[in-house]
């Protein structure tokens, strides 16, 4: 998790993550639960948004989660654009996320331990 101990209340974050559940990320008959080898995992949480907002404080603000062979990543908030030289702490956790994103995907039996 992304700034863990500290809390973030981010800027332009107009959407709400309101739960979370295990979905399909893979089918491999040998390590498969589902009537045709689909693996089911939830989503990693990296950010939760301190905003006090329907949900209440801590939602989820930015997840992912393997998908077949990539990987899918979703957040609630987006890039601002200050107008100044640097970047808000929250555009710095996008663009890590998107690196990450782009690292190699394995198969669904694979997925146990990666974020």
């Amino acid at each position: 998790m992304v700034n863990q101990g500290n809390p973030l209340v981010l800027e332009e974050a107009w959407d709400i993550i309101s739960g979370l559940g295990p979905g399909e990320i893979g089918i491999d008959a040998t390590c498969g639960t589902g009537p045709n080898g689909e693996v089911y995992r939830e989503p990693a949480v990296w950010m939760y948004d301190a905003d006090n907002g329907p949900v209440g404080p801590m939602a989820p603000a930015t997840v992912s989660w393997p998908y077949h062979c990539g990987r899918v990543g979703y957040t609630v908030y987006h890039t601002v654009g200050g107008g100044g030289s640097s970047l808000l702490l929250q555009e710095k956790i996008m663009m890590y996320l998107i690196l990450r994103l782009q690292s190699c995907a394995v198969g669904p039996c694979d997925w146990a331990g990666v974020q």
